[in-house]
């Protein structure tokens, strides 16, 4: 199994993901496709202290 960080131009396979109802089944069902871009960006850059510029984001894709 390969993690790899969520990046700027991962937002297909984010929306893929997070969008499909079978993938994200007994997750609380599929996000709307509206929004997909800010949650990627937060992912990416979070907003908080804890996760300073250079350092692993929190998100990663399988």
């Amino acid at each position: 199994m390969l993690l790899r960080d969520v990046e700027g131009g991962g937002l297909g396979a984010y929306v893929r993901m997070r969008c499909d109802p079978a993938v994200m089944d007994g997750l609380g069902g599929p996000l709307p496709r509206e929004g997909m871009e800010a949650k990627v960006r937060r992912a990416v850059h979070p907003p908080d202290q804890r996760h300073p510029p250079g350092r692993p984001t929190w998100a990663r894709f399988l």
